[in-house]
């Protein structure tokens, strides 16, 4: 199967969240200090199975592009799950 690119924005406060994952299970040396290509498909491939089974759920909410407080609670949300596929991922390591 190609491989294909995925480029998109992502708030600092997120990157850091996986950043930090990453250097734990795929520490590598460049600027970032970790493989992120490889630590984002664990966060996908965790979080596709948590949706599917109902683990975790996302609330769809309309964000005021203008409202910080909107996007940080976002962001905060987002960390919080992910910190729960951080823990589904600690359960599928060998």
């Amino acid at each position: 199967m190609p491989n294909k690119l995925l480029n998109f924005r992502c708030p600092d406060e997120l990157l850091a969240a996986i950043d930090n994952l990453g250097k734990q299970r795929y520490p590598a040396d460049n600027d970032n200090g970790c493989d992120r290509s490889k630590t984002l498909l664990d966060i996908i491939e965790a979080g596709v199975q948590a949706l599917g089974e109902g683990t975790i759920k996302i609330e769809r909410k309309t964000v005021n592009k203008n409202s910080k407080t909107d996007i940080e609670n976002t962001v905060r949300q987002l960390q919080e799950q992910m910190e729960v596929m951080n823990s589904r991922l600690k359960k599928l390591s060998p």
